[in-house]
């Protein structure tokens, strides 16, 4: 199961208390005068909600690490199976409001040669770098491209690392 955060709270139990004259009690003293247990809540991969229930903040807490441990172990969920043309036309929509809008020009344009370079039905867990470094080779084979407009464009495809790796070969190669 993936998942991002995984959120721990109190889970009350039975109506609200009432005072010695019969007036619910606030909120804030909830925690002392109200059952509760604690309860470990995340959120799948499918967009459903799950939870489970403890006793004390301890045990909550503990399965919580545990959840995180079986991510970062690799256990977690396999994504949904990605188009490289779902993700361009997706990265348009969230990007939207996050990034200036000439970013995003940037980005699609970048995206859409990629596209049309490796063809858009490719599942994004299938492109490997060395797809990028093929790509990026073109363009500068083209000449439609600069150095400089690789760079820009690289990080949306592979690391950076790679780009310079490539662009530096390029440069080598050119010099001799």
């Amino acid at each position: 199961m993936a998942i991002e955060k995984v959120g721990i709270y109190r889970k009350w139990l039975g109506p609200v208390p009432k005072d010695k004259n019969g007036k619910l009690i606030p909120e804030s003293e909830w925690p002392r005068k109200r059952r509760h247990r604690w309860i470990a809540r995340w959120y799948g991969t499918n967009g459903q909600r799950y939870g489970k229930v403890f006793e004390k903040r301890k045990e909550a807490q503990e399965y919580a690490s545990e959840l995180y441990k079986r991510v970062r172990l690799g256990k977690a969920d396999r994504p949904q199976k990605v188009t490289l043309h779902e993700f361009r036309v997706e990265h348009e929509q969230v990007m939207k409001g996050q990034v200036a809008y000439g970013t995003i020009q940037e980005h699609r344009r970048a995206l859409q040669l990629f596209e049309n370079f490796i063809g858009g039905s490719i599942v994004l867990s299938r492109i490997k770098p060395r797809h990028a470094e093929a790509f990026v080779a073109d363009r500068l084979a083209s000449h439609e491209v600069s150095i400089g407009t690789c760079r820009l464009m690289h990080p949306n495809f592979i690391r950076m690392s790679l780009c310079r790796r490539s662009v530096l070969t390029e440069l080598k190669n050119a010099v001799r």
